[in-house]
C-alpha cells in the first residue's frame, strides 16, 4: 500500500491528490539511476525536453504547464553527472512559477530547499529575502468574513470550491459538506441553519479554481504520454 509522504495516509496509485491532506503528489517516483548505470545521454535529453518545454510554456505565460515541466525536470535531474547543479537551477525555476500561481506555501517548500542547497553565501542571502517575502504574503492570505460578498453555488462548483454557511458566514470544514458536494442535498449547519451553501469570490476560490485546472492539465499530460507509441515496442493483438 501506497503511502503520501506529508501524512502517512494510505493512497491509491491512481490518486493525483491526497484525498486526507490535500496535498499533490507525485504522478510517477522519481528517477534514481545508479552511478555505474546511468545512461547520461538519455537521461541529460530527456531533462532538457522537460525543461525547455516549462521554458516555452512560461513564457506564454502558462505557470500550470510550466511548473508541471519543471517538476518532471526537477525528478530527472537526479541521475545527471551535474545533478547538484542542474537540480539547484530547475528547482529555482520550479520555485519561481510556482510563486507566480499563487501556491505560496509550495513555492515556500522549494525555497527553503534552495536556501540550504546554495552554493554560494550571497545567492543563500538573496533566496532568503525572497523565502521571508513569501512568509509574509502566505500569513496574509487569511480569508475574512467581514464582508457580504457571497454568491449562489453554481454550476460545478459545489465539487471544488471552499463552501460558506448563508447564515454565520462561516468557512465550512469538508465533513460538514461531503454530502453536498457529492449529491447538492441540503446541509444543517452547526448554527441551525438549514440549506445550500454559498461560495466567496476570494483568494481560496482562486486558489481551488487553479488548483483544478492544473490537476485536470497533469492529467492530460500523463494521458498523452501514456499513449504515446514505444519504438520497438508491443502492441497487443
Amino acid at each position: 500500500m501506497l503511502e503520501c509522504e506529508n501524512c502517512q495516509s494510505p493512497i491509491e496509485p491512481f490518486e493525483v491528490k491526497c484525498h486526507h491532506c490535500g496535498v499533490d503528489l507525485d504522478t510517477e517516483p522519481a528517477l534514481t539511476v545508479p552511478e555505474d548505470m546511468v545512461a547520461e545521454p538519455e537521461l541529460a535529453e530527456a531533462y532538457q525536453s522537460w525543461l525547455g518545454k516549462g521554458a516555452h510554456a512560461l513564457k506564454q505565460k502558462d505557470y500550470g504547464l510550466a511548473s508541471v515541466c519543471f517538476a518532471e525536470a526537477l525528478k530527472r535531474a537526479h541521475g545527471l553527472k551535474n545533478a547538484a547543479s542542474e537540480e539547484f537551477l530547475v528547482r529555482r525555476k520550479l520555485a519561481s512559477t510556482l510563486e507566480k500561481l499563487d501556491k505560496f506555501e509550495e513555492a515556500r517548500e522549494q525555497y527553503q530547499i534552495l536556501v540550504d542547497s546554495s552554493p554560494t553565501e550571497e545567492i543563500r542571502s538573496k533566496l532568503q529575502t525572497k523565502l521571508s517575502s513569501l512568509t509574509r504574503n502566505s500569513n496574509a492570505d487569511v480569508t475574512t468574513t467581514a464582508d457580504n460578498n457571497f454568491y449562489p453555488v453554481s454550476g460545478q462548483e459545489h465539487k471544488h470550491v471552499p463552501l460558506y454557511c448563508p447564515q454565520c458566514k462561516r468557512l465550512l470544514a469538508e465533513a460538514e459538506v461531503y454530502g453536498f458536494r457529492n449529491s447538492k442535498t441540503t446541509v444543517v449547519f452547526l448554527c441551525g441553519h438549514n440549506g445550500e451553501p454559498l461560495v466567496k469570490h476570494d483568494r481560496l476560490y482562486q486558489h481551488s479554481l487553479k488548483e483544478l485546472e492544473e490537476q485536470n492539465l497533469r492529467t492530460h499530460l500523463i494521458e498523452k504520454i501514456a499513449s504515446r507509441k514505444i519504438v520497438r515496442g508491443k502492441n497487443k493483438t
